[in-house]
């Protein structure tokens, strides 16, 4: 956090200063563990076996915040008794896996009864059904000792660490942890944050101040980009794209709406979406344009397209903000698919590898591409910096800042919002001279957006459709606060678009009368016609009055859970909102329907949020309580489950399944894995950010003081490891691994140590993935070496945890390069050890790789 994070990083800092204890798990020593108290060295991608530890320390000793699990979690609700634990056989299998759907059917994950609404409790935890008895099994096996053999971290500074925790709970005490992709791009991702929010909820750390769990994000807006996504299987506002079989609005809600909690209002939020794309086009009769949203029909990830331009299937692509020569995993093979297109759009404020690559590219200076045989046709477009465009982003508190324009682009350089703006101002007039049907959704946008001098779509007017507004004019007087309020909607007409902006989310109908580009945004814009976004005063330690968090300002999600079930603070140094007799009052907004009781109790068959009970948080889960059991929803297990990274040195030590079941492995004989313990690539690789350079580098390699700052690529490997392969500091090595090899200088240092695993010495090699050969200092794009794989919730890529090997001396050129790759990576062979293959070893014969079916 430090390095990547160095601003944020300054209130870690303050809370040091003011007694909190900070603790770095990381497998490098790196800034942020120069200034913590405790640091702990881990091997990449074992994290699920750290956190699930600390989760057996809290149970075992019962360390945990009982008060707040009984009442706020669902460690109480009974389970099926279809239920089967990984721990029942030690195959690594929950109950419902499908072997030939290679994917689990998790009916049997549902609560008993399976309903999820109103489940059967046990208050004591003793019911062997419970949750809470279930994890306490669950995670038993992860004990210190286990942590040492899998992790390589000692038990005394695993006791040191879970003792910390331990005494940041309770009434008096909170902690907090913060996260970036050192978590997130792995084969198990999603569960390894799930583990992390297990861990906090025992603690009774979320919902309350000082604690919760943060993702540090690589950019300004990566939250905004997944509140209104661009990811292909989510609408704006986490609603569920349409799926093949959604035919109809109707089964569309059939399929989401959840009876109970907060998701019970899907149809407003949905309609009212519908309603800002379409307008008045959008009406009941036309199931408010439902049928004019795309349908999914697969996995339509990066990953699934970029096989698809490999394999000629894809004519152009636009490339807005995104380096994948460089950024993405397996880049290589990311670089030969931009050579299959016909046509690719490059929008940049600098010329990119994505941009040159059929000039400049090592596949170019080796003769694997000719550029003279390469159709695709580059179109380079200038783009604005962020001081040279306004608009809002969203950071990782959920917290929406206006970003004010400093100076107008140079030249021909335009925001995006420019050019996505053209871009459908003249696809829309195309379709509107065509009678295809397809151009049907294309001719139903409403396209309002009033310009400035530059063409530019007027981002505060975009604002207010996030917001949302009523359809129609309201009279005087009538309901909605007695006044029609602010109407920001003239068009570039100079016509009244709508009627005026609503003041929140709960504003929103399912009957078309409402339009919201946004519903978790909605708030930030309302009748007042005021952009809370750009704020700029601030008048608590929330921070309230600068910008606007959604949703409805809320500072701390789920902050019933501040208080305790009786609607008083846990403590007075810790209260934040709690119940006056009347009403939920407090610092922060109250995450909860402001007048009810701590100890109301719904009616049987109550839906909606009359369905959740004065004392459950939750309100967006349909039975209102903390999942630390997961019935529905995850492609994984309702548990996090340890699994080793899908290359490793060492198998797994827990079950006999080696990786996570439901995986995407896209295995291809250009995307090829090495299988457990393979002999020929015994170090984990893993990769990080420099503080100098800005990810895929075209914000910071075209940059003289930056480049000086940080002017070569290097690989940082420990003491140890260099004396063995007899390296100096500085010398040119070679990193190699099943996909590429790239050069890089070697940075000998004590910052990165070797492991011990079960008596074994593990060695971790470490590179910054910043570099290129584009901008003005070059080097080898750490992201070649790695595959294409994809975490079976959100399909991102195993980027933080693989296998290579070091090779002394530079990296040879030209046609030599294949030779030299052939050798120490054998492009001949299985592209996979495959997933349902049982664990074998591995031997090498003749530079080939061979497979000994012995267990």
């Amino acid at each position: 956090m430090a390095e990547a994070h160095p601003v944020g990083f300054r209130w870690v800092m303050r809370a040091k200063q003011r007694g909190a204890t900070i603790i770095h798990v990381d497998p490098r020593f790196s800034r942020t563990s120069a200034l913590a108290d405790i640091w702990v060295p881990i091997r990449a991608g074992t994290d699920i076996v750290f956190l699930g530890g600390l989760i057996n320390h809290l149970i075992e000793y019962e360390l945990f915040f009982r008060d707040y699990v009984v009442h706020y979690t669902n460690a109480s609700c009974i389970l099926s008794d279809e239920y089967r634990d990984p721990e029942d056989n030690g195959d690594g299998y929950f109950s419902g896996w499908n072997a030939e759907k290679r994917a689990y059917e998790g009916d049997s994950w549902l609560y008993k009864g399976g309903d999820l609404s109103r489940p059967q409790r046990d208050l004591t935890l003793q019911d062997p059904q419970s949750v809470f008895q279930k994890l306490k099994r669950h995670f038993s096996r992860y004990t210190p000792e286990m942590v040492e053999k899998i992790c390589g971290i000692p038990p005394d500074l695993f006791h040191k660490v879970a003792h910390a925790l331990a005494a940041a709970s309770g009434p008096e005490r909170t902690a907090a942890v913060c996260y970036a992709v050192g978590w997130t791009q792995h084969s198990k991702g999603v569960q390894i944050i799930r583990a992390a929010a297990i861990l906090q909820l025992l603690l009774g750390n979320i919902g309350r101040p000082g604690g919760g769990i943060l993702a540090l994000r690589g950019h300004a807006s990566i939250q905004g980009s997944t509140d209104i996504p661009t990811l292909y299987d989510i609408l704006p506002g986490y609603l569920t794209m349409p799926r093949k079989g959604d035919d109809t609005l109707q089964q569309y809600l059939d399929n989401y709406t959840k009876k109970t909690g907060l998701w019970s209002n899907y149809p407003k939020y949905i309609v009212s979406t519908l309603k800002a794309y379409y307008g008045k086009r959008a009406t009941a009769e036309n199931d408010f344009g439902y049928g004019w949203l795309p349908k999914l029909t697969g996995n339509h990830s990066f990953f699934e397209y970029l096989y698809d331009m490999l394999d000629g299937k894809m004519e152009g692509m636009f490339l807005m903000g995104q380096n994948p020569a460089v950024g993405a995993p397996n880049s290589r093979l990311q670089r030969t698919a931009l050579s299959k297109l016909k046509w690719l759009v490059v929008r940049e404020i600098v010329e990119i590898e994505s941009a040159n690559f059929w000039r400049e590219s090592p596949e170019i200076e080796r003769g694997e591409l000719k550029s003279e045989e390469i159709e695709t046709e580059v179109f380079f477009f200038p783009a604005a910096g962020h001081a040279e465009k306004e608009g809002a982003f969203t950071n990782t508190q959920r917290l929406l800042q206006w970003r004010e324009k400093a100076v107008d682009p140079p030249d021909d350089a335009r925001s995006d919002a420019w050019f996505m703006h053209r871009l459908a101002l003249r696809l829309i007039a195309k379709a509107k001279t065509s009678n295809n049907p397809l151009d049907e959704p294309l001719r139903a946008l409403d396209w309002w957006y009033p310009e400035d001098k530059l063409g530019e779509p007027q981002m505060e007017a975009v604002l207010a459709e996030i917001n949302g507004w009523y359809t129609q004019p309201v009279a005087a007087g009538a309901e909605r606060g007695g006044s029609e309020g602010v109407v920001f909607g003239v068009d570039r007409d100079g016509n009244t678009h709508h009627g005026p902006q609503v003041d929140g989310f709960a504003e929103l109908k399912a009957d078309g009368s409402t339009a919201c580009g946004a519903w978790i945004y909605s708030g930030v814009f309302g009748r007042d016609g005021v952009n809370k976004a750009n704020a700029r005063k601030s008048r608590d330690y929330l921070g309230h009055g600068w910008g606007f968090a959604w949703p409805s300002d809320r500072r701390i999600i789920y902050n019933r859970a501040s208080a305790r079930p009786d609607g008083r603070p846990w403590s007075e140094r810790k209260k934040l909102v709690w119940w006056d007799s009347e009403k939920w009052t407090g610092i922060d907004v109250a995450g909860f329907v402001q007048g009810k009781a701590p100890d109301y109790e719904p009616e049987v068959g109550a839906e909606g949020l009359d369905a959740i009970p004065g004392d459950a948080p939750f309100i967006l889960h349909e039975d209102g309580l903390g999942w630390i059991y997961v019935p529905k929803g995850l492609k994984d297990g309702p548990f996090p489950t340890h699994y080793e990274p899908l290359e490793s040195p060492v198998s797994n030590e827990l079950y006999s399944r080696d990786t996570n079941p439901p995986e995407h492995w896209f295995p291809r004989p250009d995307n090829r894995f090495a299988p457990p313990g393979d002999s020929r690539f015994p170090f984990v690789l893993t990769t990080y950010r420099l503080t100098e350079h800005h990810t895929a580098g075209g914000m910071s390699r075209f940059l003289s003081h930056l480049s000086e700052l940080q002017p070569e690529m290097f690989a940082e490997i420990s003491l140890e490891l260099a004396r063995e392969l007899k390296i100096r500091n500085g010398d040119h090595v070679c990193i190699v691994t099943l996909r590429a090899a790239i050069e890089a200088r070697a940075l000998v240092s004590r910052r990165i140590r070797p492991l011990q695993l079960n008596g074994r010495t593990v060695h971790q090699v470490a590179l910054p993935y910043h570099y290129g050969t584009a901008g003005l200092v070059r080097g080898g794009a750490a992201n070649d070496l790695l595959s294409i794989s994809g975490e079976p919730n959100v399909t991102i890529m195993e980027a933080k945890a693989c296998t290579c090997n070091i090779v002394p001396g530079r990296l040879p050129g030209g046609r030599a390069f294949a030779d030299f790759l052939n050798k120490y990576a054998p492009q001949t062979g299985p592209p996979v050890l495959h997933p349902e293959e049982p664990r074998r070893s591995v031997t090498t014969r003749g530079g080939g790789l061979a497979m000994e079916g012995k267990e």
